[in-house]
């Protein structure tokens, strides 16, 4: 690819981000880029203006680059990708969303000092067509955030550019989150159960089938109150629809809303269970800052969960599309609380050893360099 080497240097990043909403992948972008500039790097972060990724950078005290982003094939917004890059000397350019794989593509093409980095979050297959092996013939390193990821997109792209690199978390952080202040937020008692699931409501991520699994729960813990934290991106439909689930299904009572939250880990430090029942699902980010938190988890073992959840041992895998399976674990745990605390202890252990932050920057580094 005509590859100019990587400077001995602290490198300079621009971060690409075209998410209109919030959601793991964001999250993602955002905690690498605060631990890649801690390393002495210098980070941009490319976003939409307005959005919750141009909010939680600026907070951060990450410097932005607002572009439209609003298409593959948006000119202006890749002529403003290529500028920056141009005079910023930058090294790297690291795209996550599909759009912006393109626009990165288009941004660094006859640009040999920039190198072409992205991301792959989800478990879908990239394609094979012309335009997308164009792509792929400009970029450095495709990073897949599971093994699972990986596997699916070696069905398009090739093996040798593909680099696996989990999401990872700062483990100290989410284990010394203060405790009681969701349930103060929330007029809950200590002694409520509490269930929560923090991901956009979307169709792949299950919320549907946690409503549906919280009757069987209430049977066995009639205190329980389900936790749903993460916003809907789209038009409010799914939004809309989960409501009228829970209202059809009589739990609308025990069952809170509450968008996109930035403090997510006080939210999860209050979780007696925490659930992501995916029907799809890359890693699961949210998973690991819940078992970081030593919450004990229930899963389906799609996409990349299983390489997160040891069933049995650092949390629990249930049968996807199962809420009567879903409600036996969670009530299972809230049966036997040394059990959940058990598990709890072993899933921080786990994304420890295998999810921290420090390994995430590391293995991102070296998918940037020459390494895979």
């Amino acid at each position: 690819m005509g590859e100019a080497p990587l400077p001995d240097r602290p490198l300079r990043i621009l971060q690409v981000n075209s998410a209109p909403g919030w959601g793991g992948g964001e999250v993602h972008v955002l905690e690498l880029s605060r631990a890649l500039r801690a390393r002495g790097h210098a980070v941009t972060v490319a976003c939409k203006p307005g959005t919750p990724v141009d909010r939680q950078c600026r907070d951060s005290g990450l410097p932005v680059l607002n572009l439209p982003l609003w298409r593959a094939f948006d000119l202006r917004s890749a002529l403003g990708l290529r500028r920056f890059c141009v005079e910023e000397r930058v090294d790297v350019l690291h795209g996550h969303l599909t759009e912006d794989w393109w626009l990165g593509r288009l941004a660094t093409l006859g640009l040999p000092s920039t190198r072409l980095v992205v991301t792959r979050h989800v478990s879908r297959r990239w394609g094979g067509s012309p335009q997308k092996r164009w792509v792929i013939r400009g970029v450095h390193r495709v990073i897949a955030v599971s093994r699972a990821v990986a596997d699916v997109l070696t069905r398009d792209v090739p093996r040798s550019v593909v680099a696996v690199v989990p999401n990872g978390v700062d483990v100290d952080r989410f284990a010394a989150a203060p405790r009681g202040r969701l349930r103060a937020e929330l007029g809950l008692a200590p002694e409520d159960p509490l269930v929560g699931m923090v991901a956009r409501l979307a169709a792949n991520k299950g919320q549907d089938l946690l409503l549906r699994a919280l009757p069987a729960v209430l049977e066995r813990h009639p205190r329980t109150r389900v936790v749903l934290v993460g916003g809907d991106q789209r038009d409010g439909a799914m939004g809309r629809a989960l409501v009228d689930l829970a209202r059809a299904l009589g739990v609308a009572g025990r069952v809170h809303f509450l968008g996109d939250r930035a403090d997510v880990a006080p939210l999860v430090a209050d979780f007696n269970v925490a659930v992501l029942p995916s029907r799809q699902e890359g890693l699961g980010l949210a998973l690991i800052e819940a078992m970081a938190a030593s919450v004990p988890v229930v899963a389906t073992p799609v996409g990349g969960l299983p390489e997160l959840v040891v069933d049995g041992q650092s949390g629990l895998l249930v049968a996807p599309e199962s809420p009567p399976a879903l409600a036996r674990a969670i009530a299972g745990l809230l049966d036997d609380p040394d059990l959940a605390a058990r598990l709890g202890r072993a899933g921080q252990e786990r994304v420890r050893r295998h999810f921290s932050l420090d390994s995430m920057v590391a293995g991102t580094l070296s998918a940037y360099g020459d390494g895979s």
